[in-house]
């Protein structure tokens, strides 16, 4: 009788316990109790050792990534004024408002005026708010004698680590091996695309993505065990990541696509399932109750949408199998018309769709001429959003990226075979998909690096052991001893590497503290949207700027900004200061100037003679000093100084020069 048989059709993919016991050289000498009592013993101390190691790891990723910080020449562990600018610096904001509030939203939460001065924002529904509350409630519990800055990079460093739950998950659940889930988990920890968010204290990606990668896990277990109750738990996985990091939507879109592309090659549709129904309902129910998702249409998004379509998919074929030009056309009528929602409903995230066509269609290169792209294209194309270039991939994931390549062919040779282990084929497909756009856009690396440590283990378990030699052993060993120098040269050129340079964090902290002694009628103040943040979050004045523009209305108020600061005269600039009602301007000359790009001038291009840009950003001070409408109160040190603050004076007149500065 074959002892599988024993397992109901459930379980039959799972190997038996004592299988490996049985091939060993003692098995036709002991009694088959005493090989199921040592089988059984030996995997619960291979289970025992792995989950060890597990923690170990997650220790080691939070040291690593709280001794980077701290050992940074940048870091002050006393003030956070200076280190905190653009997207960090307005979680800190969120994050010290929930605290005030002894850990609940503070009053206004719904309808903030200083995020976006005069108007009301609803916080919740214009940002993913998340780790604010997570950070908040620490903070109150067990941080208080700390400064909060240090104890965010703390308690992020803690969650950022936990990623790592998910990669053991994903290779325990496809390889059914602790040992190999282990050492995917330590490849995890040693590859550099993992740490990408080091030194910023605050990043959203540190709480959604080990969400995130715990979904994965979920998802391919639910797979295999298809009942409602698993895929419930990856839906409740999944809610938490898309609402917690507004790109998840995208990352979750390519999963589900992912899904999509091996049901049109095959016909296999993991949410054929009796239970699957509980995958979308819990997304939809997400999208209803969620703030957030319910102000940016997340029941028309891509990932919904798709969901919805495998389901009446999975509907249709019990009743009538469809051949697969049918799926394609069904498939097809429904990405036409997400494409014409998304196009009708979805302004917020338009900038999105249009910024990734653009990258196409130039190759990835930015091109010369701004006005080649829309203002939203200009806006996005910067920073962790530029083109990541293949030798590039060598330095973020190391010795692993030779298993990306061979993980892709495979993945290749599978779509065009049309068989295998669906689930290793799913993920096989995403991390290809998650690889080109990586290309395209650096930051999705961090998919990458959650990603190859698993793919790595799958391809090193399937290695046979040739004349007892465990190669596949001895391969794992060599690449951790591999990956070890590499993280241990660039992790100290990632955690110095900083928005800012030094004289410029110097100058935000410097402008704060002046701020705090001199302006105490907290009239709102305009300036650049990265500096705007740290200043709500530091000194209390209100801003009309602010850098998480996910929003249609966000990215408009920003472009009016700058088109009038670059085009505009000085009359026509103070005139829209005045409609939003702010008293103050900061210029920041360097970051200013940084932005003409996204202004429509060329990097090379020079502000015209008359504009506002011309006035505030000369090097003259005959002409910054004596600007109409705007009487100059404070610049930095250096000459020429790069900061200058104004006060608006409808009275001020050519030749007026500074009523207080800094010296």
């Amino acid at each position: 009788m074959n002892p599988r048989n024993r397992f109901n059709k459930k379980n039959a993919d799972q190997p038996l316990a004592s299988d490996g016991f049985r091939q060993s050289f003692f098995h036709p000498f002991l009694p088959s109790r005493i090989i199921s009592k040592g089988a059984a013993l030996l995997r619960g101390k291979t289970r025992l050792l792995a989950v060890l190691v597990l923690v170990l790891v997650i220790a080691g990723g939070t040291g690593i990534r709280i001794q980077a910080t701290f050992s940074s020449p940048n870091f002050d562990p006393h003030r956070p004024e200076g280190q905190l600018m653009s997207d960090p610096a307005l979680l800190f904001y969120l994050t010290e408002r929930i605290i005030a509030g002894g850990g609940l939203p503070p009053v206004d939460f719904r309808s903030d005026r200083r995020v976006a001065y005069p108007l009301p924002s609803d916080l919740p529904a214009m940002f993913t708010v998340g780790q604010e509350f997570y950070l908040a409630w620490g903070y109150l519990l067990f941080g208080k004698n700390l400064p909060l800055h240090v104890y965010c990079v703390i308690a992020m460093g803690l969650f950022a680590s936990l990623a790592v739950i998910g990669v053991f998950g994903l290779t325990r659940e496809l390889t059914q091996s602790d040992g190999w889930a282990a050492f995917a988990g330590a490849v995890f920890m040693l590859t550099v695309a993992n740490y990408r968010t080091i030194g910023f204290i605050l990043v959203r990606e540190d709480f959604s993505l080990p969400v995130f990668s715990v979904h994965l896990w979920l998802m391919l277990r639910a797979m295999r065990i298809r009942s409602g109750k698993a895929y419930a738990l990856a839906g409740i996985a999944l809610v938490a990541a898309v609402a917690t990091w507004h790109a998840m939507v995208f990352v979750a879109a390519l999963e589900i696509a992912a899904i999509v592309g091996w049901y049109l090659r095959t016909g296999e549709n993991p949410l054929s399932a009796p239970g699957a129904w509980t995958l979308p309902a819990l997304l939809m129910t997400g999208g209803l109750l969620i703030p957030v998702l319910r102000a940016k249409f997340f029941l028309l998004s891509w990932p919904m949408l798709l969901v919805i379509a495998l389901l009446l998919m999975a509907h249709i074929e019990r009743y009538n199998r469809l051949k697969p030009y049918m799926r394609l056309t069904a498939v097809a009528i429904t990405g036409l018309t997400i494409f014409g929602i998304t196009c009708f409903f979805s302004n917020d995230y338009s900038h999105v769709a249009n910024f990734m066509w653009n990258k196409v269609i130039h190759l990835g290169l930015l091109p010369e001429d701004p006005n080649r792209l829309s203002f939203g294209a200009r806006l996005l194309w910067q920073g962790p959003f530029m083109t990541l270039w293949p030798p590039d991939i060598f330095w973020q994931l190391g010795a692993t990226g030779i298993f990306l390549a061979a993980g892709l062919v495979w993945a290749g040779k599978s779509w065009w075979q049309g068989r295998g282990d669906h689930r290793i084929q799913i993920l096989l497909i995403f991390a290809a998909m998650a690889t080109v756009c990586s290309l395209l856009v650096q930051r999705l690396m961090v998919l990458d690096g959650l990603l190859v440590p698993v793919i790595t283990a799958l391809l090193l378990s399937r290695i046979p052991q040739l004349w007892t030699w465990p190669w596949s052993r001895v391969l794992g060993g060599a690449l951790l001893c591999l990956q070890i120098p590499v993280l241990a040269l660039m992790l100290p050129v990632m955690a110095d590497t900083t928005w800012y340079p030094d004289s410029e964090s110097r100058n935000l902290a410097r402008f704060i503290d002046w701020t705090r002694t001199n302006l105490d009628d907290k009239g709102a103040i305009a300036a650049d949207y990265v500096n705007s943040s740290a200043i709500l979050a530091h000194t209390g004045h209100p801003v009309v700027l602010q850098p998480k523009y996910e929003t249609l209305s966000s990215r408009q108020r920003i472009e009016q900004f700058l088109t009038t600061f670059y085009h505009g005269s000085p009359e026509a600039f103070y005139g829209l200061l005045e409609e939003w009602d702010c008293r103050y301007l900061l210029v920041d000359g360097r970051t200013m100037s940084a932005l003409r790009y996204q202004a429509g001038l060329p990097f090379s291009a020079v502000p015209e003679a008359g504009t506002a840009a011309w006035s505030f950003l000369s090097r003259q001070a005959a002409i910054y000093t004596s600007v109409p409408f705007f009487r100059l109160i404070y610049t930095s040190r250096g000459m020429p100084p790069t900061w200058r603050l104004y006060r608006l004076d409808p009275l001020q007149q050519p030749g007026k020069g500074p009523t207080d500065s800094e010296h």
